[in-house]
This record gives C-alpha cells, structure tokens and sequence, in this order.
C-alpha cells in the first residue's frame, strides 16, 4: 500500500488532514473518500498515479513468468508463457487497480522460484532470496500466510528427494539418511522464516512487529465470520466450497484453460514433466485451491490469482511437443492461443468484467 501511494505523495505531496473522528474510529472508507473527492486533484489522476506500481508489479510478473518458463523449457516457451499472461484478461485487470493483489501474486511466485533455484543450485543468495521475497509476501497481504505451508512442503518433499542444500552440517553427520535429511529440511525452512520475519518490521517503519500482528488478527477475525457474496443466484455469509474452481473456470480464457490441459494430459510428451517441476508449479496451486474452498471470503477471483503464472509455466511446456505434422502445433496450442488473445481484447479495457465463452 505504501508503494502504491508513493508516486502521488512524492509528487503531489498532497495535504492528508482526515476529520480526527473518523481517524480514531479507524473509517478508512470515509477516509479515503474524503481524500480522493475533497482535495485540490482530481480523483481520476491521483488514481492514475497511485496504479503505476501495480503496472510495474504487472510487468515484472509477465517477465518473470517468461524468464522461468526459459529456464526450464527454453525460449519457445518463455514466448508462449509470455503471451499467455499479458493476454490473461485477471493478470491484465488487477494490474490496473490500487489493490494488493497483483503485488501478493508477483512475491508469492518469486518466492516459490527463488526456491527452486535454490534446489537446483544450491547458494546462500537463493535462500536468503527466498526468504525475503517471503517476507514481502506477508507484508503485501495477509492471505500470503498460505505461502509458509506451501513453502514447508515443497522444502521437505524437494530434500528428501535427493536436494543438497547449502547448509553447514557436523562432519559426523550422514547427509543420506533420512533423519538427516528432515533435520536439513527443518534448518532450511527455518532460515527462510528468520529472513522473512526481518522483512517485516521495515514495511512498519521499524515500528517492530505489533502492527503486522494487530492487522493478521483482524484478518483472521474476518475470515472467520465471512463476507456477503453472491454466487449463481445465491446469496449469504457462508462460503461455497466450489466458488473459486468455478469462478477460474468461468472467468479464465477458453483457450488458456485448453493449453493448460494439454499440459497436463500429454505430460509425457516433449519435454517431460518430472517431479520436481510439478512439485514447484502444480503443488503451490492445487494448494491454493484446496485452502480457499474453505475460504468464507468469496468476493472475487482475486483471491486465487497468484494460481495464474504457475499454471501459464506449466502450459508453456506444450511448446516443447514434438508433432509428426506442424499443423498439428497449430492446431494444439495456436488455434487456443489467438482463441485467448480474441477473447482477451474483444473486452478492452473492461477486463475485471470479463467471463469467456461459456458464460
């Protein structure tokens, strides 16, 4: 939030005198309102200012996405992740707005990245890395708390695989037994942790941690009684567990959820889809999903969409099938691609109202 507020403040340094009422009741509603109706700019261009980071965090998702799918799958692919997510009509709406969510979603994913360069080349700059990409997780959204258990897995699952972390061990010690091997997994994790944990009081101003725990509390208190939503023509305070598979399936590109498909059906094919690259790109969503089916907050798709550069890596690895005929190439990952990007840009600039073709 504070990021989001920066460009205005450092060029506009516009006067923030809220009614003291409404200050000590905490009203951030009325506070806002009064901010963005009641002062010398217009709200439309102190709005347009504040949604610049966001583009930024847009930006550097979309490269990220393509840089990951590069490194496992090679520059075809890094292409077609690419263009996936700079099509992606959610990546494109929340990128547009002043809200946490696009911000959440870019560190939720470079932690979970950071990590598997870690795996794959063990070094300290890739833990720590981790660790404080974790640490902006957190203090972008509360939400992000589902990274810890998301992360806690994929170290355990990854090191007693066979990963060699870079962690001092006692000269008596056999690395290869399991014992060994969780004890590893449990010192990793926790340097993680330690990081991401300094990452927090400097988000406060070095105000130490009550304030990050004073909002967590009032989050948790917030996801136990729920929200209002609607949902095919219902409406209630309680969740529905199949609201978020099917807000995805209704509000994501036809063709985007096709080559995601192919994906995971030939995943034999090509470039084969091996544990650890499943373990690093289909763990964290089926996670995600599986947690906010019992989410009492259905208000929006935003709630999953850091879901979305994962799935758009793993589909990028259609690009490496290899295909008796090239119109068989067109016809698998083509025809879905321009049936995105159609459906995509028939909605410009409206994409927070998008559903594709089945609604």
């Amino acid at each position: 939030k504070a990021l989001l507020a920066l460009p205005l403040f450092l060029t506009y340094r516009l006067p923030f005198n809220p009614d003291l009422q409404q200050w000590r009741d905490a009203d951030g509603f009325s506070i806002g309102r009064d901010l963005l109706y009641k002062s010398t700019m217009p709200a439309d261009q102190m709005l347009a200012w504040s949604r610049l980071p966001n583009l930024l965090f847009g930006v550097l998702l979309v490269a990220l996405t393509g840089w990951w799918a590069s490194r496992l799958w090679g520059s075809r692919a890094a292409l077609l992740a690419m263009a996936l997510a700079a099509l992606e009509p959610n990546l494109v709406a929340h990128s547009s707005l002043v809200t946490t969510d696009i911000g959440v979603t870019l560190f939720i994913f470079l932690t979970v990245y950071l990590f598997w360069e870690y795996v794959n080349r063990p070094r300290w700059t890739f833990l720590v890395g981790t660790g404080m990409s974790t640490g902006m997780a957190l203090v972008a959204k509360y939400s992000a708390v589902l990274l810890i258990p998301i992360i806690a897995l994929i170290v355990a699952a990854s090191l007693l695989r066979g990963s060699k972390p870079d962690v001092p061990l006692p000269k008596t010690w056999n690395p290869n037994t399991r014992q060994h091997k969780l004890l590893q997994a449990t010192a990793v994790l926790s340097l993680i942790l330690f990081v991401a944990l300094l990452a927090i009081p400097p988000a406060y101003l070095f105000q130490g941690f009550k304030p990050w725990l004073s909002g967590f509390q009032q989050f948790l208190t917030l996801s136990q009684e729920g929200l209002p939503a609607f949902f095919f023509g219902e409406y209630s305070w309680h969740n529905w567990w199949s609201y978020f598979p099917l807000a995805f399936l209704i509000k994501t590109p036809v063709g985007t959820l096709v080559i995601v498909t192919i994906s995971l059906v030939f995943y034999r094919s090509g470039s084969p889809l091996a544990y650890r690259q499943a373990l690093f790109l289909v763990l964290p969503v089926t996670l995600i999903f599986l947690a906010m089916t019992q989410a009492k907050t259905n208000i929006g798709l935003r709630h999953i969409l850091p879901v979305y550069p994962f799935l758009f890596v793993l589909a990028s690895r259609t690009a490496t099938l290899r295909l008796r005929r090239p119109s068989l190439a067109l016809l698998l990952i083509g025809i879905p691609l321009a049936c995105t990007a159609i459906s995509s840009l028939r909605i410009v600039p409206h994409h927070l109202a998008y559903f594709n073709e089945s609604v």
